[in-house]
C-alpha cells in the first residue's frame, strides 16, 4: 500500500463513520479508562493498607521515597508543634485528620513575654492540655481552646520558679513536677501540683530544688544542676525509689548542654550540645533541639544508624515505649525516622509541608 492508497481508505472511513458510532466508540473507550483507574485505586489502597498494617517499611538500595503515611509515625495519635518557639505564632496539630491550625497569640504572659513562652512552654504527654509560667502563676489550658486554669498555692509568698526549672509532665498528665520560690528567704520548694483541682503535694528532694532543663519519662526524671557560677551537673533520678547518678563526662565546666528528654529506663538522654563559641553566646536556653544521643552511665554519645548523608537531626527524643524519634529538617522537607533501642532504623514518616518549618513540642504516643 503506498500512501495514495491510504489516503483514500482514510477518505472511505471518514465518510462511512456516523456520530452515532463515533459516540460509541467514545463510551466503550471511557468505559475501559474507568475499569483501569478502578484497578489502580484498588491496587493502591491494598498497597497502603499493607503498609500501616505491618508497619514502617526500611529503605532499600538507593530508592528513598517511602509510602505516604498519613498519621504520626511511632503508635502516635498526635503531633503538636508552634511555629515559633520564642513568640506568639500559630500552633498546629498534626492527627490522622490531616494539620489543625491553632492560635496562641490570646493566650496570657508575663512582663518577659516571649522569653517565658520559650522556657516553660509544655504539652502534657496525653496531648490534652498546655502549660507554661508567667509572673502570675502557672496556666493550664485544654489544648486548642481558651479556656485557661491559673494554678497557684493559696500562700502568696511564694512563687512559681520558671526559666530553666520549668515545671514537667508527670507521664499520666495527671500532675506537674514544679519549683516554688520564696522570694524573702531565697529558698525553695519542689513539689507536684494536681491537675485536677491545683493541690500542692511537696517532695523532699534537695537536688530537684535547683534543677533545670528538667523531663520525666515513666518513673526516671533527667535534669541539671549548677551548684556554683560556672558549673553544672547532669543527674537522672528514679522517682519511685529515689536512685540517682550522675550522668560522666557531663560535669563540670558545661554550661552548654539542654536536655530535650529521657528514656523510660533512665539509661539514655537526648541533648543539646554546644561545640563552639559563638552559638554559645548568642543560643537562648531552651531551643528543644538535640544531636545527641547520651549514655547516661558513661557520658558517651550513641550513633544513630540513620542513612541521611551526613545530614543531622534537628530534634531528639524519647516515646515512653522507648523508640526513639529523630526530626530531620530541609529546606523542602522534614521528616520523622524511628530508631528502636539498639539504634537501627524501623522506618520514617514524612511531615505536611505546613509543618516544616515549626518546632516539635510533643508527639502523643498513648
Amino acid at each position: 500500500m503506498n500512501l495514495d492508497d491510504l489516503r483514500a481508505g482514510l477518505a472511505d472511513l471518514a465518510e462511512e463513520a456516523r456520530p452515532v458510532d463515533l459516540r460509541d466508540r467514545a463510551v466503550r473507550t471511557s468505559h475501559r479508562i474507568a475499569r483501569i483507574r478502578l484497578a489502580l485505586a484498588a491496587a493502591a489502597t491494598v498497597a497502603v493498607v499493607g503498609v500501616t498494617s505491618a508497619g514502617f517499611a526500611l529503605r532499600g538500595g538507593n530508592d528513598r521515597a517511602l509510602p505516604e503515611i498519613a498519621t504520626p509515625p511511632a503508635g502516635a495519635t498526635s503531633a503538636v508543634y508552634i511555629d515559633n518557639l520564642a513568640g506568639f505564632g500559630n500552633m498546629a496539630v498534626w492527627d490522622g485528620g490531616g494539620v489543625r491550625t491553632l492560635y496562641f497569640r490570646d493566650f496570657p504572659v508575663g512582663r518577659y513575654g516571649g522569653d517565658e513562652l520559650r522556657d516553660s512552654l509544655a504539652v502534657s504527654p496525653d496531648g490534652t492540655h498546655l502549660s507554661w509560667i508567667s509572673n502570675a502563676g502557672l496556666h493550664l489550658s485544654r489544648l486548642g481552646d481558651n479556656d485557661m486554669v491559673v494554678l497557684n498555692r493559696q500562700d502568696e509568698d511564694f512563687r512559681f520558679s520558671g526559666g530553666c526549672s520549668a515545671p514537667a509532665w508527670s507521664s499520666d498528665s495527671t500532675r506537674l513536677l514544679a519549683v516554688m520560690w520564696q522570694p524573702e528567704t531565697n529558698s525553695a520548694q519542689t513539689g507536684w501540683f494536681a491537675v485536677d483541682g491545683g493541690a500542692f503535694t511537696p517532695r523532699d528532694d534537695e537536688k530537684l530544688r535547683y534543677a533545670c532543663d528538667v523531663h520525666i519519662n515513666g518513673d526516671w526524671v533527667a535534669y541539671t544542676v549548677h551548684p556554683r557560677l560556672g558549673v553544672s551537673e547532669t543527674y537522672v533520678r528514679n522517682l519511685r525509689t529515689g536512685a540517682s547518678r550522675t550522668i560522666p563526662n557531663l560535669s563540670g565546666n558545661r554550661l552548654d548542654l539542654e536536655i530535650s528528654s529521657v528514656s523510660p529506663d533512665g539509661e539514655r538522654i537526648t541533648a543539646r550540645l554546644i561545640d563552639n563559641d559563638a552559638e554559645r553566646q548568642t543560643a537562648p536556653p531552651r531551643t528543644l533541639e538535640a544531636n545527641h544521643v547520651i549514655d547516661t552511665r558513661t557520658g558517651e554519645s550513641l550513633p544513630l544508624d540513620d542513612d541521611t548523608d551526613g545530614l543531622g537531626p534537628h530534634q531528639l527524643f524519647f516515646t515512653p515505649a522507648g523508640d526513639l524519634v529523630a526530626r530531620y529538617v530541609e529546606a523542602d522537607r522534614s521528616w520523622l525516622s524511628i530508631l528502636s533501642r539498639d539504634g537501627r532504623l524501623l522506618g520514617r514518616a514524612d511531615e505536611p509541608a505546613e509543618v516544616r518549618e515549626s518546632v516539635l513540642l510533643r508527639l502523643v504516643v498513648p
